[in-house]
C-alpha cells in the first residue's frame, strides 16, 4: 500500500483514470449511436426495401468496422496516455524531490544549498520559499559565528588582565595593593556587565523579557533621564539640552525606555568631542511618538549606518566605550515595545541623529508626527 502514496504513481493513476473514463464513454456512445446512425443513413439513401440478408450483412460489417476503429483508437490513446502520464508525473515529482533533498541538506547544516526554480508557478514558489529559508539560515549561522568570535574577543582582554594580575601576585612580583585589587574588581565588573548585557539582548530579541507597561508622560520621563545624565556631560565638557515638545502619553515600561535613552545618549556622549552638544527632543503623532537624539559628534559613514546596531560594532574603535552592545539593547527594547530605533547621519564628522519610535497610549494626546 505504501507505493500508492508516491506522488508519481498517484499522478500516473489520475491521468490513466481520466483516459479510461474517456475511452469507456466513447465506446458506449459509439455502440449506442452508431446503429441508429446506420439505419438513418440507409433510409436517406433510399434503400429501405433492401433484403434482410443484405441489410444484416452490411450491418455486421459496419459493426465490425466500428469495433475495430474503437479498438485501435482506444489502444493508441491508452498507450499515449500512459507515456504522457509517466512523463508528467516525473516532471511534477522531480522538483519535489529536489526540495526534499535540499531540506535534508539544510537540516544537516549545509545552509548554502539552493533549489533551481522549475517552470511551474506553484512549484517555483515553493522553491523560492525554500531558498529564502536557506538564505535566512545561512545569514543566521554567519551572525552566530561572528557573535562567538566577537564575544571571545571581548572576553579575552579582561580575562587576560585578571590572569596577569593573579600570576604576578603569585610570583611575588606584584603586591596585592588596593590599587591592584581595584583594577581587578573593575575587570570583573566589566565581565559581569558584558554577561548581563548579552543576556538582556538575547531575552529582548526572543520576546521573553517582561515589560511593566503603563501610560507614561513622555516629556517627564525624558526630563528625568536627561537630568540624571547631565553630570556626565559636564565632566566631559559636552552640552546636553532637552527641547520641549507636545504633551503625550506613551504605553511603555518607563524603566526600559529610560534604559533605551541612556544607551543612546551615552553613545552620543562617547562620540561627541569636548565643546560639542547633544540635543534631545520629541514629537507625537497618531499611534506613535518619536524621540530624537541629535549630536555634533564624529558622524557615521554609510557602512556604519548599516552596522551600528550590531553587537560589539564600534564606528571608532579608538573611542572609549562600554560592552559594545548598548545600541543593540536599545533597538531590541524599542522593538519589544512595538517601536524601533533608527539612525541617520550626513556623513563622517557631521554628527548623527538617532530616533526612538514608541507607541502612544490609547488616551495619549498627539499633535504632529514623529520624525
Amino acid at each position: 500500500m505504501s507505493r500508492f502514496r508516491s506522488v508519481r504513481i498517484r499522478l500516473a493513476i489520475s491521468h490513466l483514470a481520466v483516459v479510461a473514463v474517456g475511452a469507456v464513454s466513447v465506446v458506449l456512445v459509439a455502440r449506442v449511436a452508431a446503429p441508429t446512425s446506420f439505419e438513418t443513413h440507409m433510409a436517406d439513401m433510399g434503400m429501405p426495401g433492401m433484403s434482410g440478408v443484405m441489410n444484416g450483412g452490411l450491418r455486421d460489417s459496419f459493426d465490425a468496422a466500428v469495433d475495430q476503429a474503437l479498438f485501435v483508437s482506444v489502444t493508441i490513446s491508452v498507450a499515449v496516455a500512459v507515456a504522457a502520464s509517466v512523463i508528467a508525473a516525473r516532471r511534477m515529482a522531480a522538483p519535489i524531490d529536489r526540495v526534499r533533498t535540499a531540506s535534508r541538506r539544510l537540516a544537516e547544516g549545509h545552509y548554502s544549498e539552493r533549489v533551481d526554480e522549475p517552470l511551474e508557478l506553484e512549484l517555483a514558489a515553493l522553491a523560492r520559499d525554500v531558498n529564502h529559508l536557506a538564505a535566512t539560515l545561512e545569514h543566521t549561522e554567519e551572525r552566530r559565528a561572528r557573535l562567538l568570535g566577537e564575544v571571545s574577543h571581548e572576553l579575552r582582554h579582561p580575562i587576560a588582565t585578571l590572569q596577569g594580575y593573579l600570576e604576578a601576585m603569585l610570583d611575588g612580583v606584584l603586591a596585592p595593593s588596593p590599587e591592584v585589587l581595584m583594577s581587578m574588581a573593575n575587570e570583573a565588573a566589566r565581565l559581569n556587565r558584558l554577561a548581563t548585557d548579552l543576556n538582556l539582548v538575547s531575552r529582548a530579541e526572543e520576546g521573553v523579557l517582561p515589560l511593566e507597561r503603563r501610560p507614561t508622560e513622555l516629556g517627564a520621563l525624558l526630563e528625568s533621564t536627561v537630568r540624571r545624565l547631565e553630570p556626565q556631560f559636564v565632566d566631559e565638557g559636552v552640552m546636553i539640552s532637552l527641547r520641549p515638545g507636545p504633551p503625550v502619553l506613551v504605553d511603555v515600561d518607563p524603566d526600559r525606555v529610560a534604559q533605551i535613552l541612556t544607551n543612546i545618549v551615552g553613545n552620543a556622549l562617547t562620540y561627541t568631542p569636548k565643546g560639542g552638544s547633544v540635543t534631545v527632543s520629541w514629537t507625537a503623532g497618531p499611534g506613535a511618538a518619536g524621540v530624537t537624539v541629535t549630536d555634533t559628534g564624529l558622524g557615521l559613514s554609510r557602512e556604519d549606518l548599516e552596522r551600528v546596531f550590531e553587537r560589539f560594532y564600534r564606528a571608532d574603535r579608538s573611542a572609549p566605550g562600554g560592552t559594545g552592545v548598548g545600541l543593540t539593547i536599545a533597538r531590541s527594547l524599542a522593538r519589544l515595545h512595538g517601536g524601533d530605533v533608527t539612525a541617520v547621519s550626513p556623513g563622517e564628522g557631521a554628527g548623527s541623529t538617532f530616533t526612538i519610535i514608541l507607541p502612544t497610549a490609547s488616551d495619549g494626546h498627539a499633535e504632529g508626527g514623529p520624525t
